[in-house]
């Protein structure tokens, strides 16, 4: 990381995170995770047990706390919980939320808070445990962050169509990632492609736009079951 010229790995090097939780009174990083949640640590106590006190005084803290969440795999994408600015977040990856989307956070083991879509499907039933649902908000000022989204096409199995839908996706200044195609014997065919975008409204001009090309029945955004991490 060369705002900080340290590495994740270096600067975590030989840290112990039982004794660091220890010390903070909680048992592992899910009740970590949970007492940050419900106010009771900050994710400035925990860089204080985990960062030598020298690279503390030599790097802004907040430089540090963004070496820390990518040393634990975390980040934020442009989301925080409502009135702290601190806490460990990732997108949950069943429905990819993007910004402009209504959002509600999951207290996860493990891994923080999981961010999903309020329309996510999965959402009703990971909010049975009312205690782990917690307040998020888009941070201003992270409009530049792009989103990756899994949409899929159903239509017709028809020479050229692949090739008209990339290049009306393309002149949409849309990225694509990945396309995939799957073809049978009714002559029908199915699509699946993965976009970047930048906002909600970004996805449904792309979306729109594919649903006015010849030969497209119908399209839709993928919603897949939340993993353990992101539902437990």
């Amino acid at each position: 990381v060369s705002e900080v010229q340290v590495s994740p790995k270096k600067l975590l090097q030989g840290v112990d995170f039982d004794a660091a939780l220890k010390k903070l009174g909680v048992v592992d990083m899910d009740d970590y995770h949970a007492a940050v949640g419900y106010g009771r640590l900050t994710a400035h106590a925990l860089i204080q047990q985990l960062v030598p006190d020298a690279v503390l005084a030599e790097k802004p803290e907040g430089v540090v706390r963004r070496v820390v969440q990518k040393a634990l795999g975390t980040g934020d994408r442009g989301v925080q919980v409502r009135g702290l600015d601190d806490m460990m977040i990732h997108l949950a990856h069943c429905c990819n939320p993007v910004r402009g989307e209504k959002i509600v956070g999951y207290i996860t083991r493990g891994k923080g808070v999981s961010v999903h879509s309020l329309t996510c499907p999965n959402v009703k039933s990971l909010m049975y445990d009312s205690e782990r649902r917690i307040s998020v908000e888009w941070k201003s000022g992270g409009e530049t962050s792009l989103f990756d989204i899994e949409l899929k096409l159903d239509v017709e199995d028809r020479q050229g169509l692949l090739a008209k839908i990339v290049a009306v996706v393309s002149d949409m200044k849309t990225n694509i990632k990945n396309v995939d195609a799957d073809t049978f014997d009714t002559s029908d065919a199915e699509i699946t492609m993965v976009v970047a975008v930048s906002d909600r409204k970004h996805m449904e001009r792309v979306m729109k736009g594919i649903r006015k090309i010849k030969g497209v029945r119908d399209v839709g955004r993928v919603i897949s079951r939340p993993s353990m991490e992101e539902g437990s």
